[in-house]
């Protein structure tokens, strides 16, 4: 690949890549991609946070910034690592907070206790918002408990039905924890995703 192509259209062409290895690749490949891919694109393949994190959503929300469009799975995690492991001990998940070096001062912060579902519906609004701009997400996983609260026009299901891009989606829908809401698979919103 020629560096003799601007920036910008180098970053188009790599947008089209979306395994993290190649793209990874590229970026090695000499100086000039190292500089585009690494900071534009790398970093965004493969976002994993914490649902409470309202700095990021707000971040990733924003119109005069393109990063959202880069990512290519996100993943809410739990707010305890416990709390996945204790309820799917046989499985094995990768529960570590994976963020773009800017990204770092929007750390998220886990809910003190998850049964504030004020709290949890505020997240999801401000994750909403954020999903939107995510045009080239192609894998979702929902590991927070507990599941998407809103349902709707608006809500995680519908808007990742509307971005048509996703093709992997892992969900953890557990029952009783406390809290009154019904499991993933009954809503009418991830059924037609």
């Amino acid at each position: 690949m020629s560096t003799l192509l601007p920036s910008d259209v180098l970053g188009q062409v790599v947008n089209h890549i979306d395994d993290y290895s190649d793209v990874l690749n590229v970026a090695l490949s000499n100086k000039a991609l190292y500089s585009v891919v690494v900071p534009y694109h790398l970093h965004f393949r493969d976002l994993r946070t914490r649902l409470h994190n309202p700095a990021l959503w707000s971040w990733l929300s924003r119109l005069d910034d393109l990063r959202a469009a880069q990512i290519r799975s996100l993943t809410i995690l739990p707010d305890a690592d416990f709390e996945l492991y204790t309820m799917t001990p046989t499985a094995t998940y990768d529960l570590r907070e994976r963020m773009a070096p800017e990204l770092a001062p929007f750390e998220s912060r886990p809910l003190t206790v998850h049964q504030d579902l004020d709290a949890c519906c505020e997240a999801e609004l401000n994750l909403v918002s954020a999903l939107k701009r995510m045009s080239c997400l192609r894998r979702f996983r929902w590991y927070h408990v507990p599941r998407p609260l809103i349902e709707g026009t608006d809500d995680v299901w519908s808007v990742l039905q509307r971005l048509g891009t996703v093709r992997e989606l892992d969900i953890l829908d557990v029952g009783d924890n406390g809290i009154e809401v019904p499991p993933v698979a009954i809503s009418e919103t991830v059924c037609s995703v």
